[in-house]
């Protein structure tokens, strides 16, 4: 059992693509789930999941899912400069807010022409 799990690369389940259940809704190629089910049983099941998404979407989606985290940590950030009165903090905290934020227009711009030129791909058409 424990050979088996040293031979298999088991890799974090990303946050960002798990719905409430904790189910996969999609995960990279480069991700295996390995599910050793309850504590002491002896099997282990790999799950494959249909509808995975290609690293390089991956990337782009956990990019737009970190600048997102940035923002909304610098906002928080903000207010703590505002009760401290340091004005140099909050005039660099607002300048990164507003970076951070037109970076994230332009990945989200990004990540839909990708969505877009997939579905065409699989053959998908708007209703």
């Amino acid at each position: 059992m424990k050979e088996l799990l040293k031979k298999t690369k088991i890799k974090e389940k990303p946050q960002l693509l798990i719905n409430g259940s904790g189910t996969p809704l999609a995960l990279p190629s480069h991700v295996t789930i390995v599910d050793t089910g309850p504590k002491g049983a002896s099997m282990t099941e790999k799950k494959t999941v249909g509808n995975e998404v290609d690293d390089l979407m991956y990337d782009w989606i956990n990019i737009l899912k970190c600048k997102s985290d940035g923002v909304y940590a610098y906002k928080r950030y903000l207010a703590d400069a505002e009760k401290e009165k340091s004005k140099c903090c909050e005039v660099l905290l607002n300048r990164l807010i507003a970076e951070d934020s037109t970076q994230i227009l332009e990945v989200k711009r990004h990540v839909l022409g990708l969505l877009e030129k997939d579905s065409k791909t699989r053959g998908y058409t708007a209703a």
